[in-house]
């Protein structure tokens, strides 16, 4: 009998979890994203200053793949890879997920055509070469930072 009564009292708690997670949205719904071109933005990389266009993604900032390439001191190959020392990204327009190495690369947004190029996002390099990532979007002007941690004052030893 307690069997019964447990069996039906979970069956009757995922159910109602089921429904109230329905009820709250949590379905997987296609929206229109929001893009916005924003050309007053500043990107630092290390100590060098960038202005380029930027693309917002839903308020995610994305930069041309050939700009980005220029920002870090990569290059571009075939208009949809980034290469920066031994690491490639292929992006595609539309797909959510980079190839990346041997696997792939799940990105925060989904790249776009925009003007004939490819906008990335420009957190992309934060995993693949270990750079740090800032977007300041209320600053004024706007920052996006990226540094690569080799610019770091020297330590200093006081005696």
């Amino acid at each position: 009998m307690f069997k019964k009564i447990t069996s039906f009292f979970m069956a009757f708690m995922l159910f109602s979890l089921s429904i109230a997670y329905a009820d709250y949205g949590y379905t997987e719904v296609d929206r229109e994203v929001k893009y916005e071109e924003k050309n007053d933005i500043i990107t630092k990389f290390d100590d060098n200053e960038f202005n380029y266009p930027i693309l917002l993604s839903d308020e995610y900032p994305m930069m041309s793949i050939s700009n980005l390439a220029n920002v870090i001191g990569g290059s571009v190959e075939n208009n949809d890879t980034l290469v920066k020392d031994n690491i490639k990204i292929t992006y595609a327009a539309g797909n959510r997920l980079a190839v990346y190495g041997e696997g792939h690369l799940m990105l925060e947004r989904t790249p776009a055509n925009y003007g004939g190029e490819i906008y990335v996002p420009v957190s992309s390099v934060v995993p693949t070469l270990c750079y740090h990532m800032e977007f300041f979007r209320f600053s004024n002007p706007p920052v996006i930072e990226i540094t690569t941690g080799t610019n770091y004052p020297e330590i200093e030893n006081v005696i």
